[in-house]
């Protein structure tokens, strides 16, 4: 079975890897699992970069990863295998295939979901090691790791007399991330779900740019070359330790 989230395209597609040709013996492959977190505007569609196969007795993997997607930016690779979705999590990995895909589906525009990076079948029990941070600078001595979470938000207004309501800070040249650094109380950037200390990522859509390694004037000058429709998405970071 084979599903794309980003379109609406469902089919049944059930593959079948056993061709009987004995394969040579390979070394153990690392096992991990891993939970991702991703959050779309609440007026857009959910476009969140992946596709899945397989279900009805077979791993719900994930054969396709969109790039540039919200998918990719949360560090989902081809071949991981869907364990559960939702917090609280609910397994699907046993599910029949058209259930475990309306359970994703039934997330809405805000998807988080467990996976299995390695093996041949989902292993439960004790058997997983958890995966690290992306980058090693993110990791900290606290007992949990950070939350990611990737939002695309889109704003447009009457003209340019109206004011998204906020401030960005760094750049290359300040040798800081570019950040949301204010959100006006009340403004269309708080209105959908902008933070101070959000990470940029990427400004616009058709072309979607790259903001890693600009200078804050560079970023300036894109966003104001938004003119009154705005897309961006940002980096979200939540940490609790106990």
């Amino acid at each position: 079975m084979a599903n794309n989230y980003g379109g609406n395209a469902y089919g049944n597609n059930n593959i079948n890897n056993n061709s009987g040709i004995r394969k040579p013996q390979q070394q153990p492959q690392e096992i991990m699992r891993l939970t991702v977190k991703m959050r779309a505007g609440q007026d857009m569609a959910v476009d969140w970069g992946f596709r899945t196969a397989g279900g009805d007795g077979l791993p719900l993997r994930i054969v396709s990863v969109r790039q540039e997607s919200m998918a990719e930016d949360v560090g989902l690779q081809t071949g991981d295998m869907i364990y559960s979705v939702g917090d609280p999590a609910q397994s699907i990995y046993n599910f029949p295939y058209h259930q475990a895909v309306q359970a994703i589906t039934n997330q809405g525009n805000n998807l988080v979901m467990t996976v299995q990076r390695g093996g041949d079948q989902i292993i439960e029990n004790d058997k997983f090691q958890k995966a690290a941070p992306a980058n090693p600078a993110q990791q900290n001595t606290g007992s949990s790791q950070p939350s990611v979470i990737k939002r695309t938000v889109r704003m447009e207004r009457p003209n340019q007399n109206t004011s998204w309501g906020f401030q960005i800070y760094g750049g290359r040249d300040f040798g800081q991330p570019l950040l949301i650094s204010k959100v006006t109380p009340g403004s269309m950037a708080q209105q959908v779900g902008l933070d101070e200390g959000d990470t940029l990522c990427f400004i616009g859509e058709n072309p979607r740019q790259a903001v890693a390694g600009w200078t804050h004037q560079q970023a300036q000058q894109a966003l104001l070359n938004q003119g009154n429709k705005m897309v961006m998405t940002v980096e979200k970071r939540t940490q609790q330790n106990w």
